[in-house]
């Protein structure tokens, strides 16, 4: 792992230095009397209250987490920016990940999170993409619950590493000025 801190500063995607980010996780922060209770409500807040972007067939992208919480949808990618800023804001050090897992013909790049545990020295994945019928990822510090299982049978895998920050070609591919149903057809398949 590199240093800890590498996941706990804002940048262009994850940027919990604007009101609107700061505003919403001191909000989701009242009341907690843990860290992993805390984690736990910015999990079920981004999987459960902000849309997937497909899911409801929006017509545009978000990218960084303040554009996800004004809009209130993301894609994967998106919303494991807005994860990670409400993570990192409260100074959880939280990485992106990615799986590469097939959809129709082809292989695409799935973004998730994982959350440096500091009492026991280790990253859990989490997995905020929402769920729906077929899809039925939740909060556990323990066994991973992903929406994905990856089958390396189909040419899935896990992504080695964790990303302090967006690699390119997510950051290229959400930044690009373009329709959703546009975008369906361009996922990024590799970073």
């Amino acid at each position: 792992m590199n240093d800890s801190n590498d996941y706990l500063y804002s940048s262009e995607l994850i940027d919990y230095l604007t009101p609107a980010v700061q505003i919403k996780a001191d909000e989701l922060a009242r009341g907690m009397k843990s860290e992993k209770d805390l984690l736990k409500r910015i999990y079920l807040f981004v999987r459960d209250d902000i849309a997937h972007s497909n899911d409801i067939e929006a017509d545009e992208l978000t990218a960084s987490a303040s554009d996800v919480l004004c809009a209130g949808h993301g894609l994967c990618y998106a919303k494991a920016h807005l994860f990670a800023a409400l993570c990192r804001y409260h100074k959880i050090p939280c990485a992106l990940c990615y799986q590469r897992i097939r959809s129709g013909d082809g292989i695409v790049l799935h973004g998730l999170n994982a959350v440096w545990l500091r009492e026991e020295q280790r990253w859990a994945r989490l997995d905020a993409r929402g769920n729906k019928n077929g899809i039925n990822a939740d909060f556990s510090m323990k066994a991973e619950k992903l929406a994905y299982e990856i089958n390396a049978s189909k040419g899935e895998e896990d992504v080695e590493g964790f990303f302090a920050d967006t690699p390119a070609s997510v950051a290229d591919f959400l930044t690009k000025e373009w329709a959703l149903d546009e975008a369906r057809l361009a996922y990024p398949d590799a970073l």
